[in-house]
This record gives C-alpha cells, sequence and structure tokens, in this order.
C-alpha cells in the first residue's frame, strides 16, 4: 500500500511488489578489473595496491554450503511425507 500525503489530501494506492526478480541479462560477459584499473583505484584512494582485489574466498569461486542445504532437503521430505533429492554435485539443475 502506497499512500501520498499532502496538506491538502491522502491518497491510498496499492502497490504491486515483484518479489522474485532477476538481475538482467549483461550486455557482455563479467570481467574483474584488470590489474591497470586496481593500481589506479589503490592509488586514487590512497591504499595499499597489494590488498585491491579479491580474496581467496572470492577468486575460489566457490562456495560449499552442503552441510547448510542437505539437512533442508531432509528435513522436507520428512515433514511433509515425500522425497527432495538432494541436487547432485556437477549436476546442472
Amino acid at each position: 500500500m502506497v499512500w501520498n500525503v499532502t496538506k491538502d489530501s491522502i491518497r491510498v494506492c496499492m502497490a504491486e511488489v515483484d518479489h522474485h526478480t532477476w538481475a538482467p541479462p549483461l550486455a557482455a560477459p563479467a570481467k574483474p578489473l584488470s590489474l591497470d584499473d586496481r593500481k589506479a583505484f589503490a592509488k586514487e584512494y590512497g591504499l595499499d595496491q597489494k590488498k585491491v582485489g579479491f580474496s581467496d574466498f572470492t577468486s575460489s569461486g566457490y562456495w560449499n554450503v552442503d552441510d547448510v542445504l542437505r539437512p533442508i532437503y531432509e528435513e522436507a521430505s520428512k515433514a511433509l511425507g515425500r522425497d527432495f533429492p538432494y541436487p547432485e554435485e556437477g549436476k546442472k539443475q
């Protein structure tokens, strides 16, 4: 619900909200900043050039969350009396 309040009136409207939004497709493949760009950024903001970059975690491109997600699938299967198979590693959904 949206309320537009002015000194003369109050106008109430219903708003439609999309809770499942997705980013638009990229026009070109995403690329990390070049070393020159990172050096320029570090210099401009007075940062240590060696510390401007991606962490090992980010560079690895993978975060293993199996220990968190697998129990959710198992609990849902038990609670709903239906088998929700855990997605297999390497298999695209």
